[in-house]
């Protein structure tokens, strides 16, 4: 599976600027570049339990009748509370849209506290990760040293991936994708799902760190309690 090198933002007290861009070449695709703002990108000592946790917001985008279920407007009021109240330091979400992306990229607490994935631009600039109705978007506290997106097996929305730095060394980086695999209870779809799983772990696993995967990922407990061990 391919993977596509992307950037990270940070607010800079203006405006989200961007933080790194990696380059597609092999020898660049190994280190993130810093790009030129006044945004401080040095690993932050955070004085708390490293919170790690995963989310999927439900989009707005999908037809009337499953708008009546969700009622988006009230789950997005609720949105930033959440994060707020559950101060992770680092936050895949799912299903997130542009009008999700907005309110998180307004909200004051996320401004001063995190990097993200993804950018809302109403001028549509080609500084955006954005392909998709919803995607996959991660926030972490702590700098995003890589940031790329991995492509999976009959899906065309990609994994997200953040490579953050736990401790003082190198040796304490993580790999933290957000996912959001195929759904429906499904033979094919089952297989489906192992196989993207396997594409991320096929991309991750020789980079030699530690990795996360997490996000919606459609597993059914009646007979896919396995998958982790067959992926292993």
């Amino acid at each position: 599976m391919s993977r596509r090198e992307l950037c990270s933002y940070r607010w800079d007290g203006t405006k989200w600027a961007i933080v790194t861009k990696s380059f597609d070449s092999e020898l660049e695709s190994r280190s993130s570049v810093n790009i030129a703002t006044n945004v401080e990108n040095t690993v932050p000592k955070i004085n708390e339990p490293i919170r790690i946790a995963t989310l999927n917001i439900l989009a707005d985008c999908f037809p009337w009748f499953i708008e009546m279920a969700i009622r988006s407007a009230e789950r997005y009021e609720w949105l930033c509370n959440g994060i707020i109240n559950l101060n992770p330091t680092i936050i895949g979400l799912n299903e997130v849209t542009s009008t999700a992306l907005q309110r998180l990229q307004e909200c004051s607490f996320i401004r001063e506290n995190y990097f993200i994935t993804e950018m809302f631009d109403g001028n549509n600039n080609d500084n955006t990760n954005l392909r998709f109705p919803h995607w996959c978007v991660i926030l972490s506290k702590l700098p995003l040293i890589e940031v790329f997106a991995i492509s999976v097996s009959g899906r065309k929305r990609e994994a997200i991936v953040g490579k953050v730095q736990l401790g003082s060394t190198i040796e304490t980086c993580v790999y933290i994708c957000a996912h959001h695999a195929t759904p429906y209870k499904k033979i094919q779809n089952t297989q489906l799902r192992a196989q993207q799983i396997r594409d991320i772990i096929d991309v991750l696993e020789p980079l030699n760190h530690p990795f996360i995967i997490m996000g919606d990922l459609n597993l059914y407990y009646e007979f896919e309690d396995a998958i982790v061990i067959d992926n292993k």
